[in-house]
């Protein structure tokens, strides 16, 4: 159990592997967040949140790196979140985008992979910012 100073607890409840299977409220026991399935590296692939929203994680196979995550409510999977992540071949990342938000991301880095830049465009504007050698923005 974890307790919170105003008296709140959560429970963390986990299978016979050891493996996280949900978060509950301590004293009811209601639900917060449930593990549906997860993949062969043991990535959860789906989770049900406690209001019913089911999370969709996508993985790139050969990296296991994510690729979308996308909330919403099952069957329909009307997206209220959808994201999207892409990585270059060492694991930086290249782009995200929050694609209801018209927003995303794109990164570069410069020979020893500190972060050089980091593009952000919307519908209507784009703003670059650059960083120096010290890793601080310029």
């Amino acid at each position: 159990m974890l307790y919170y100073p105003n008296g709140f607890s959560t429970k963390n409840n986990y299978n016979s592997g050891s493996f996280l299977t949900s978060i509950t409220n301590g004293a009811t026991g209601s639900a917060y967040w449930t593990a549906n399935t997860s993949n062969a590296r043991g990535q959860f692939t789906k989770y049900t949140l406690g209001n019913g929203l089911e999370t969709h994680m996508n993985y790139v196979e050969n990296s296991g790196r994510i690729n979308t995550i996308k909330t919403g409510m099952s069957p329909s999977q009307i997206n209220i979140q959808n994201l999207s992540y892409s990585f270059d071949f060492i694991g930086n990342l290249k782009n995200r985008s929050n694609i209801n938000a018209n927003l995303s991301d794109a990164f570069t880095y410069d020979n020893i992979n500190r972060l050089s830049t980091v593009t952000t465009t919307t519908l209507t504007t784009t703003v670059v910012n650059t960083y120096d050698y010290l890793s601080t923005p310029e």
